[in-house]
């Protein structure tokens, strides 16, 4: 090429993942999902999702690869929509074409639930439980709790949201009890919506303090 790539980037997004030529599974990346209701508040989905090891996606690069599993879920409206539940259940391992030592196997719950006292107020909570293992040199519990509330008022004229969310991340590691980590984290902030512009426009502005450095 009569120029340099990379002095591009900032404009063209350039793949350095053609592995391999030739697309096979290893490339593939897959979701099926089916989903059931609602019936007496209840919104049942079952998701499969397959994402060989070669597979990147320029869209979104925070897609794990080499992972295969399954992801259930409930989800439940309760107290004329003023409660709302969610049950999950999932089950992922990678080491899809057996190029890796071990094969990873993560697994556990989650559950979370949204309170509406008020149509312009909501409190949540959540508790995430999994379990990683290889069955060899990883054993490791992670449990994460949040909490938060959210309170919607007009800001500058305009519909904004006032929120607080709380989180705290452990591991638990029973063969290395230096990869322990129990980290807190708080972020308070406002989102507000500016639909009278002549383009739609959100703004979000957080303040993050905690374990880690705070940071705006």
């Amino acid at each position: 090429l009569p120029f340099n790539p990379a002095d591009w980037e900032w404009l063209f997004t350039i793949n350095e993942h053609i592995v391999p030529i030739l697309p096979g599974f290893s490339s593939l990346g897959a979701r099926v999902q089916l989903e059931a209701g609602p019936f007496w508040g209840n919104t049942l989905s079952v998701e499969y999702s397959y994402i060989g090891p070669s597979y990147y996606s320029l869209g979104n690069e925070s897609i794990i690869n080499d992972r295969t599993g399954i992801l259930a879920r409930d989800n439940l409206w309760l107290l004329t929509n003023r409660l709302f539940l969610t049950f999950g259940y999932q089950r992922y391992k990678n080491n899809l074409e057996n190029t890796l030592a071990y094969t990873n196997t993560n697994s556990g719950y989650s559950f979370s639930t949204f309170i509406y006292p008020t149509p312009s107020l909501s409190i949540n909570a959540g508790l995430d439980l999994f379990t990683v293992t290889d069955k060899n040199t990883v054993d490791t519990t992670n449990a994460t709790i949040t909490a938060g509330a959210t309170r919607n008022l007009l800001l500058w004229d305009t519909s904004s949201d006032l929120f607080f969310n709380a989180s705290t991340v452990m591991v638990k590691d029973d063969y290395d009890a230096s990869n322990d980590l129990n980290d807190y984290s708080t972020r308070v902030g406002v989102t507000s919506s500016f639909n009278t512009l002549p383009l739609g426009t959100r703004i979000v502005v957080g303040y993050d303090f905690g374990d880690q450095p705070d940071s705006i």
